[in-house]
C-alpha cells in the first residue's frame, strides 16, 4: 500500500508542463494519457524542482487539462502545441507497439507508411 500525503501546491509557481510519465510513475496508465507539472519552491535557502505527475482516462481529458493548465502559467519556451502532442502520442504509441512485438521503432513507422501508401493508391486519392 502506498503511502498517502496531501500537499497544496500554487500553480503559480509551476514552471512548466511535459508531455508523458515521468520516471517515477507506476505504469497504471499509457503514457500517452499523462503529464507533468514541474513546480518551483524554495526549501531552506535554495530553490528546487518538484514533480506532480497527473493520469487522464483518455485523450480529450488530457488535453483539456494539460491545455488549460498551461494556459494559466506565463508563457514558456516550453508551451506545446496540439501538433506537437499529437506527434509525442504517436511515437510513444510506436513505441509502445515495437517493444510488445520485440521489433524497433522504424521497422513499425515503415510498416505503417506502407499501409498508408496502400489505402492512398487504393482509394480515388490523385497525386499532383
Amino acid at each position: 500500500m502506498g503511502i498517502k500525503t496531501r500537499k497544496k501546491k500554487n500553480l503559480a509557481d509551476a514552471l512548466y508542463l511535459t508531455y508523458g510519465r515521468a520516471d517515477d510513475v507506476q505504469n497504471t496508465v499509457d503514457t500517452w494519457l499523462c503529464f507533468t507539472i514541474v513546480f518551483c519552491e524554495k526549501v531552506g535557502k535554495s530553490w528546487v524542482t518538484r514533480e506532480l505527475s497527473i493520469g487522464c482516462s483518455d485523450q480529450q481529458q488530457l488535453e483539456t487539462w494539460f491545455f488549460g493548465i498551461q494556459s494559466l502559467i506565463p508563457l514558456h519556451h516550453q508551451h506545446k502545441t496540439q501538433a506537437y502532442i499529437l506527434w509525442e502520442r504517436a511515437m510513444m504509441k510506436v513505441d509502445k507497439i515495437a517493444d510488445k512485438q520485440g521489433l524497433k521503432p522504424a521497422k513499425v513507422w515503415q510498416a505503417l507508411f506502407e499501409g498508408a501508401i496502400r489505402r492512398v493508391k487504393g482509394s480515388n486519392y490523385k497525386s499532383m
